[in-house]
């Protein structure tokens, strides 16, 4: 396996930073999945998710008729990924990116016309409309129903944790068009529109102090039949084949996280200068700076075994269990170092870095839940690739 840069990955990191250093927004970046907190700041961030696409530096993947790259690879999106990462500048909603790849894979032609495009420019902006308030980690026991009636589907029911949903102009929905057969049978994927009538969006506040999640509820809220993606009872094999879609920027994580290494170790040095360091800390930070690369490496390992056609089930998961940990672990260290100043929060005077290490502990116990729950990463792990017996 190859793990060394090549002259045409070398090529496109050049022209990545040089549009970086050109247009990238000043947007702060905050920890996790948010790309925009400030409403205020939401139309320069859509300015430049449409210029990523139309410099084709996202969306590469996509068919060349709707601004795809044609000798695209694998390898190009996880350095595209890697180096938004790197530059620490906002960067696209990687869940919107979902309904992306269903229409793509499975939407009518209509769905692609109309959407694609729109897609791109930012016109339209997608959230991802999965979980319930029942179901944790169970995609598959969700209840949301969607009746036919007519041209029509009436959608009945409540999603959870919707990143930016009060934002976004379309979701992507499962629903529940039968009760009969297993749980994975009768989903049927939806798209959305998030403003029309039946559609409440509910900001939650979250222990971080903001609101990028949100509860949306459906209240005999129409869908017509042109927008539903694929056949009814297809949405979960819509649903799983889409998420596969997005190992490249899940591979991409360690890259912020060895970003937040960087700054712990310079935080570490500055301690050092004022009141000096305890015992232990200079083992422990090269403890983690190590598990800092691994977390990277496995990304790369995951771009290179997709770029040979050679994917491993066991791959996502364990780079996906080992980021969450080794990202939670750097900041638990971070507020330990700091000490009390390390505690402040965005609004208190003193506070470092506009309080991102407590923001960053605090979302980093997200990580750990979020796409799958660190206990049933390993429960995937130990039944579905080692083969072990289930509980």
């Amino acid at each position: 396996m190859d793990l060394k840069s090549s002259e045409r990955t070398d090529a496109l990191r050049r022209e990545l930073r040089a549009l970086i250093a050109d247009e990238a927004p000043k947007i702060p970046l905050r920890n996790g999945t948010r790309v925009v907190e400030d409403p205020a700041h939401w139309e320069a961030w859509k300015k430049w998710s449409a210029r990523l696409y139309e410099k084709k530096f996202v969306g590469r993947s996509w068919p060349v008729e709707f601004g795809g790259v044609a000798d695209n690879t694998p390898m190009d999106e996880f350095v595209v990924a890697s180096e938004l990462a790197r530059s620490r500048v906002p960067t696209l909603l990687y869940f919107a990116t979902y309904a992306a790849h269903a229409i793509i894979n499975y939407g009518t032609q209509r769905q692609k016309e109309y959407f694609l495009p729109r897609t791109r420019n930012s016109e339209i902006v997608w959230c991802q409309l999965f979980s319930e308030p029942g179901g944790g980690s169970d995609l598959a026991a969700l209840k949301t129903r969607a009746q036919r009636d007519g041209d029509v589907y009436r959608i009945n029911g409540q999603k959870v944790w919707n990143t930016q949903a009060q934002m976004a102009g379309y979701g992507f929905l499962l629903a529940r068009t039968s009760p009969d057969g297993s749980k994975h049978a009768g989903i049927t994927a939806f798209l959305i529109n998030m403003r029309q009538l039946g559609v409440t969006v509910r900001p939650i506040r979250e222990i971080t102090g903001t609101e990028d999640f949100n509860e949306v509820l459906f209240a005999d809220a129409e869908i017509p039949v042109e927008n539903r993606i694929g056949e009814e009872g297809e949405g979960w094999k819509i649903a799983t084949s889409t998420l596969a879609k997005e190992r490249i920027n899940t591979a991409a994580y360690g890259v912020a996280t060895r970003n937040s290494m960087d700054d712990l170790i310079a935080a570490a040095r500055k301690v050092k200068a004022e009141r000096g360091l305890p015992d232990g800390v200079r083992h422990r930070l090269a403890s983690l700076h190590a598990e800092c690369e691994i977390s990277n490496l496995l990304g790369l390992v995951i771009a290179t075994r997709e770029a040979s056609g050679k994917p491993r089930l066991s791959d996502p998961p364990v780079a996906k269990m080992f980021f969450s940990n080794t990202n939670l672990a750097v900041a638990t260290m971070a507020l330990e170092l700091l000490g009390e100043q390390g505690l402040y929060q965005e609004s208190d005077p003193g506070a470092i870095e506009r309080g991102r290490w407590p923001d960053m502990f605090l979302y980093a116990r997200a990580y750990t839940i979020a796409g799958g729950s660190s206990e049933i990463v390993r429960n995937i792990l130990s039944e579905r690739v080692l083969g072990m017996p289930r509980d």
